[in-house]
């Protein structure tokens, strides 16, 4: 096989190598799109009617973009508020005028966010998480009926 042809088939090995390597690991890098938050409650419908009660819900990108910063709108009705949020089991925010920002969240990744109450009276709250990109609502609301237990 002569120079100029060994040459031209490394090149074609070289290129399809390449566009191989690109086809697979560029989408890895896709962070685009609009930003997609889905929320799901783990708590009870029934809290006690004590002091630092804790309601659970898990927080997941189901996006492809970055969330930063990550945060939740909550609302509870009966004039109760939330004291405090724990993001991921360890990092504790307090909320501001009823919104807790906590980090960022990847494309595909899912956190737990344990929110922390203190209920006033027995009987039913209704409580409302909003996913945020900052200020921009990135999902849908949740909503659910919570019995106080008093």
């Amino acid at each position: 096989m002569s120079r100029p042809r060994r040459a031209g088939l490394a090149i074609v090995i070289f290129l399809a190598i390449a566009g191989a390597f690109a086809g697979v690991v560029l989408p890895l890098f896709n962070a685009g799109g609009p930003p997609r938050i889905e929320l799901a409650g783990l708590f009870s419908t029934t809290i006690p009617l004590k002091p630092h009660t804790t309601l659970a819900l898990s927080v997941d990108n189901i996006g492809t973009s970055t969330i930063n910063p990550l945060c939740l709108r909550v609302t509870l009705s009966g004039g109760v508020a939330v004291e405090d949020a724990v993001f991921d089991n360890q990092y504790h925010f307090t909320p501001k005028d009823g919104v807790v920002c906590g980090g960022l969240l990847t494309g595909g990744e899912a956190i737990n966010v344990v929110l922390v109450v203190t209920p006033g009276k027995p009987g039913p709250l209704t409580l409302t998480v909003t996913p945020l990109q900052g200020t921009t609502p990135a999902g849908d609301q949740l909503q659910r009926t919570i019995v106080v237990d008093g």
